[in-house]
């Protein structure tokens, strides 16, 4: 069943795909700016026609190919692109680097958000961060078999973008009780003695960190305990995004 599973979304990943790409490019692209800065408002309202006509466009592209002539195969591929917006919300909209939290199967779901074929013997942890913030990542190792971490700067859609660092967790300092502590930013810890940095790139103001974790014995091994803090937040930040923020989140997960 559960191979059955797997192929039926790999082949609708490959269909949207074939449906989907080699348009996307040129349809999803944000249309230029006019000589003079439109108000807050009319920005949001134009990043979101420019979503939804983008969005219709590829749901009138599935439904045009040869594969959606079968049923299921239409089906699935709106399922399909369904997901992807899930996902683009996740990666595009929601994240605020001063205020991380390390969620679990924030991108990826292995049977319900397949758009990047996870694997499915992974728990996967996400976050966006600010380059030019200081974060400290601490917990406790439990007992899983595997642990890694990959900090990239920026992701698609983002100028720089480019893979910093992948931490294996089997190369942390870990005290006794498997207790750890990674710090990440522009600079290092005011102690380096024994701790462990990552160096981030403070001219990406969106530093990517993907999570993975497997275990031996599923039945009883135990997830990490982790968590993640930021070090110097700004005084006045919010959670709240301005207009113009909203807007070119829009545009970036439209061309996502």
């Amino acid at each position: 069943m559960i191979r059955e599973k797997l192929f039926a979304g790999v082949s609708a990943v490959a269909f949207c795909l074939t449906a989907i790409a080699p348009h996307a490019a040129a349809s999803a692209a944000p249309a230029t700016p006019a000589t003079t800065p439109a108000p807050a408002a009319d920005a949001v309202d134009a990043a979101w026609v420019r979503y939804h006509t983008v969005m219709k466009q590829q749901y009138d592209r599935i439904g045009a190919s040869e594969s959606a002539k079968n049923p299921q195969m239409r089906t699935q591929g709106i399922y399909f692109l369904q997901g992807l917006q899930a996902t683009g919300f996740n990666m595009y909209i929601a994240p605020r680097q001063q205020f991380p939290a390390l969620y679990l199967h924030q991108v990826f779901m292995p049977f319900e958000l397949s758009w990047g074929l996870p694997n499915p013997d992974f728990l996967y942890r996400w976050t966006f961060l600010d380059g030019k913030k200081s974060y400290r990542i601490f917990g406790s190792r439990k007992s899983s078999g595997w642990a890694t971490l990959q900090v990239m700067r920026g992701f698609w859609g983002d100028q720089l973008e480019g893979t910093l660092a992948n931490v294996n967790f089997d190369d942390l300092p870990a005290n006794a009780d498997g207790s750890f502590e990674i710090f990440l930013g522009p600079n290092p810890p005011a102690e380096t003695k024994g701790k462990y940095w990552v160096k981030t790139d403070p001219a990406s103001d969106n530093i990517v960190l993907n999570m993975r974790e497997t275990f031996v014995d599923w039945s009883n091994d135990v997830p990490m305990k982790v968590q993640i803090e930021i070090l110097d937040r700004d005084p006045d930040a919010t959670l709240n995004l301005t207009p113009e923020q909203l807007a070119a989140r829009i545009d970036k997960l439209t061309a996502w």
